[in-house]
């Protein structure tokens, strides 16, 4: 009995002796020394039951208390160990090859005392007693100890180990090992300096925005926040269903800043420098780095000087002067991956997109606004050049250096409530009738009976090409409605040529013929867009565009070809070597109105110096009121000196590369029909003056007038230039559109090659009447049906690797019959648009003007600099013009009058002096400076046109009395 009584006492003892940690640290961690549970990750609490929730930045920091038991609220890694007296940094010394730690034991003098604004001596100890404990850590020159021991309270400490090289006058800063946060261990917000940095919004569990259910370790979060960690804030209502919910670094790119600069880029040329209009804003920053957009696509920036921004990325594509840049703004503060706010659809608005946009429009009480002095000193020399407000014009320019462009091509449009929309695929060429007869004896084409044309696809000024001829429309015929061959709408059965085309070669039977020009397919197309995104539009070609051949040209030694000379008079040939200029069989060139293809170029020792065309440049212009391309002055055609009779002529004839064409997109709606076109005549007193009129003008399809003759002009077609279409409107898309993107990677360069025929049967086939020149591997297009050569054979007959289909060209047992085929060429095309296109001239040195300072009584010409404005229908009276005097200094004014001199433009009439930036006349002189189009939109793109309130529930305009439309912008005295 005894022994049991002292196994028991003993087994007591030892259990005593033996105690263990809380429920056995609950099997999620270890028990230490001293009974202490030392939990295993992701778990907390004496006795390791607690789970921990996850950590995130806080949005708010609070303070967690004395973590690490020294009795010192305000630790923090980094905190600097300072003289308890003075506040000065305290400084340690220690030994080579020595784990001790000294305090410096100078003690600052009275003197120095008395500056700190301390009265007395200090005592011996540097720090105070609770601030250095064993244990904690802390570092000194870059190297981390652990104090295991104090020697002398406030003097002396022993380390964990010995420092290999001496250090002496080192600051100390703690080094905590307690919490994770993004730069070390932290206690308290504190305001101590250290080369960490200060720093909030420290890790926290649940972002300090919620509560941490320690059962199953997930955070409950607070109204307002969610997430994991409730680290990001949770957009109000899910955003109506109406949107997204983004961080604010997304909202940047989502929303990225249109910058107070245009640009311009070469592919080819150079294909990773952007040239700026002017000095690039302070946001870009001149090492790089920055997100910039150009037409859809974001480029890195590499580095950013004056006028000049380096890419890290060639462009995609070419883009012409005064395209807009974009800039994704950087967010970098703490919570750019924290905050977050609804990113709203397009037709929504407010804090949780709940509410309905409405239309913007117009304020029809203003009409008239002013353009500064100078683009540099607009704050200073505000409304100096008052303009008519203008709805937006955008310049679309379609062109390759290396064949006629064909294929198709898409547009994207950003409307008013910023959503984008894209376009059917448009075709560079459209058909216009796959049975077209010409009659060479008549200057006509006509049109099968089964295949004519709709009078809204064809008008005077078109360009139709049948085979590799290309002839420009003067008239039309259109089926009478007593006719027997009235269709019950308006057909054409033939068009009569702009000149003396006589080179067909005899007449054409049953072939397909195609427009040059797209305008009317373009007009079309954006109208088509859903949702009414463009409210109309109206677009002219312009005729005279592509790129002047530097060389002037004289007719060839055969019938169908013109050879390049170094200036008027020469006796010799010579080579054009400009890229931008060079002659490519299937090329385009342009003489005046005219366009012909190349059938091919000179090689060996004359390689571009002459261009074989398909078509003689006609020498009887008469029809537009120019002269037609001139033949040698003895009528025989011109080699080299001592190969013809021929001389060279002493005129100059100026060539132009236009393998595509120019677009104007005015987003007004235009005329409608030709009576719209013949009385638009302003006169001085007011009403309409006939003899200002052109009664012959007549409305093209794609909404502009067409005039008669070029004694008329303007949009109105007028004689002095004034006055617009009588129904156009201004009803259309108001304010500032954005740029129109495009999608070109369905057009490429190409070369005519003959006519084919590919039967029903055979679909795999296309049969030539003779050698094609083709080859295995390349690719060709009919119709805009795209295939690839696999074999050519003996008899001319060339297969390709996918059958053709029936289209709109198609009849009976043929898929094709006489259709013309390309070679497509894949080099690049320029494709995209513009609101301040360069006013190009004739004059091959380049497009420059001249101001001078003194022509006062001339009423403030700008003048070209040799030569006259390439194309008249481009620039018009009431048009702003931007005179680019400097890099900086960028001068806009408006065009008053026009001054021509045998029907072409020569001065541009502004209403204001062009000024020296300084408020005053320049005291010289302005040559060659470039002079660009401004047709920015003008008009505003107001709310419910500032003429109504918004109904923000229903989207809607409720307008003001007086007032109606769908956006308020039409004054109407039957609503008051």
């Amino acid at each position: 009995m005894q022994f049991l009584i002292a196994l028991t006492v003993a087994l007591s003892a030892l259990a005593f002796t033996k105690a263990e940690c809380p429920n056995g640290c609950s099997g999620h961690g270890q028990c230490g020394a001293q009974d202490m549970c030392h939990c295993y990750r992701n778990w907390k609490g004496n006795d390791c039951n607690d789970r921990v929730c996850p950590y995130a930045h806080a949005f708010v920091t609070s303070p967690q208390g004395d973590l690490n038991y020294d009795g010192d609220l305000f630790d923090n890694t980094g905190k600097m160990i300072v003289d308890d007296e003075t506040g000065l940094n305290a400084l340690v010394d220690i030994l080579t090859n020595s784990k001790t730690m000294t305090f410096v034991s100078d003690k600052p003098t009275s003197a120095q005392f008395s500056a700190l604004g301390i009265t007395g001596v200090g005592s011996e100890d540097e720090v105070l007693v609770s601030e250095l404990v064993v244990g904690d850590r802390i570092k000194v020159s870059d190297e981390v100890f652990t104090i295991v021991s104090v020697d002398v309270q406030g003097k002396t400490y022993t380390l964990d180990h010995k420092r290999l090289q001496a250090t002496e006058n080192a600051p100390v800063q703690k080094f905590m090992g307690t919490q994770a946060k993004p730069r070390g261990d932290w206690e308290m917000w504190v305001g101590d300096f250290s080369e960490l940095g200060d720093e909030g919004h420290y890790y926290m569990e649940c972002a300090n925005r919620g509560t941490c259910d320690r059962k199953t370790g997930e955070c409950k979060c607070n109204e307002g926040y969610t997430g994991a960690a409730c680290q990001v804030h949770a957009c109000p209502n899910e955003c109506s269903y109406k949107g997204t919910c983004a961080s604010i670094s997304s909202l940047a790119s989502l929303e990225p800043t249109l910058l107070p600069i245009t640009g311009s880029a070469d592919v080819v040329s150079s294909p990773t420098t952007v040239t700026l209009n002017t000095t690039a804003p302070g946001t870009l920053a001149s090492g790089g780095g920055d997100t910039i957009i150009i037409q859809g696509t974001s480029y890195k920036t590499a580095s950013v000087s004056g006028t000049t921004v380096t890419l890290t990325t060639p462009v995609r594509q070419s883009f012409l002067y005064g395209t807009s840049i974009y800039q994704v703004m950087k967010y970098e503060l703490w919570d750019a991956a924290q905050g977050r706010a609804c990113h709203c659809d397009s037709r929504y608005t407010g804090m949780d997109c709940s509410k309905k946009k409405c239309h913007s429009g117009d304020d029809p009480l203003t009409t008239v606004s002013y353009d500064p002095q100078c683009a540099s000193t607009a704050s200073v020399t505000s409304g100096y050049s008052p303009y008519t407000q203008a709805n937006e014009k955008q310049t679309i320019d379609i062109d390759s250096t290396d064949g006629k462009v064909i294929g198709t091509f898409a547009i994207k449009f950003t409307d008013e409530f910023g959503k984008t929309y894209t376009t059917a695929p448009i075709t560079a060429h459209p058909l216009i009738s796959k049975s077209c007869h010409v009659t060479t004896t008549l200057n006509k084409i006509q049109f099968s009976t089964s295949d004519r044309p709709l009078c809204s696809k064809l008008q005077v000024g078109d360009y139709i090409q049948i085979g590799a001829s290309i002839v420009q429309i003067s008239g039309r015929t259109v089926v009478g409605t007593d006719s027997s061959d009235f269709t019950g709408q308006c057909i054409i059965s033939e068009v009569t040529f702009a000149n003396n085309e006589a080179s067909f070669g005899g007449n054409v039977a049953a072939t397909p013929c195609y427009r040059m020009n797209a305008n009317l397919e373009i007009k079309e197309a954006l109208e088509a867009l859903p949702n009414s995104a463009v409210k109309g539009v109206s677009v002219r070609h312009i005729a005279r565009s592509g790129t002047i051949i530097t060389k002037v040209a004289s007719q060839g030694t055969d019938s169908k070809s013109v050879a390049f000379l170094a200036s008027a008079g020469a006796t010799a040939r010579t080579a054009v070597s400009a890229r931008t200029e060079l002659s490519h069989a299937g090329s385009v060139l342009r003489h005046m109105n005219q366009l012909r293809l190349v059938a091919s170029v000179s090689t060996g020792a004359d390689v571009g110096k002459t261009a074989t065309l398909h078509q003689l440049f006609d020498t009887n212009n008469a029809n537009t009121g120019e002269s037609g391309f001139l033949a040698t002055s003895t009528g025989a055609n011109f080699a080299d000196v001592g190969t013809s009779a021929g001389t060279p002529p002493a005129t100059a004839e100026t060539l132009y590369a236009q393998n595509g064409f120019t677009y104007e997109v005015s987003f007004e709606t235009g005329c409608s029909e030709d009576s719209d076109c013949t009385a638009n005549g302003i006169s001085i007193r007011g009403g309409v003056d006939r003899t200002l009129s052109d009664s012959g003008a007549v409305c093209h399809p794609s909404g502009v007038c067409v005039c008669s003759s070029a004694s008329y002009y303007g949009p109105g077609c007028t004689g002095d230039g004034r006055g617009q279409p009588k129904r156009s409107t201004i009803m259309s898309n108001s304010g500032d559109v954005a740029d129109m993107e495009f999608d070109c990677s369905g057009l490429s360069a190409s070369q005519y090659i003959l006519s084919g025929s590919v039967l029903v049967a055979t679909p795999n086939k296309i049969a030539f009447g003779g050698a094609s020149g083709l080859a295995s591997g390349d690719e060709i297009s009919i119709n805009d049906q795209r295939r690839n050569v696999i074999h050519v054979a003996s008899n001319n007959d060339v297969f390709v690797d996918e059958a053709f289909v029936v289209d709109s060209i198609s009849s009976g047992t043929k898929i094709f019959d006489a259709a013309p085929v390309y070679k497509l060429k894949h080099s690049t095309v320029t494709c995209g648009s513009t609101d301040q296109p360069k006013l190009l001239t004739t004059n091959p040195a380049g497009s420059a003007f001249s101001f001078d300072k003194d022509d006062v009584a001339n009423h403030k010409l700008l003048s070209v600099v040799s030569g006259t404005v390439r194309d008249r229908s481009h620039i018009n009276v009431g048009d702003r013009v931007l005179a680019k005097t400097s890099n900086t200094d960028n001068q806009i004014r408006t065009v008053d009058r026009l001054e021509i001199v045998n029907t072409q433009i020569t001065k541009l009439s502004i209403g204001e002096m062009i000024t020296n930036c300084a408020g005053a006349v320049s005291a010289t002189d302005f040559a060659g400076i470039a002079v660009y189009k401004v047709s920015k939109g003008t008009t505003e793109a107001l709310e419910c046109s500032r003429r109504g309130l918004c109904n923000e529930d229903s989207g809607t305009c409720e307008c003001f009395n007086g007032y109606t439309s769908y956006n308020c912008n039409t004054q109407n005295a039957l609503a008051m």
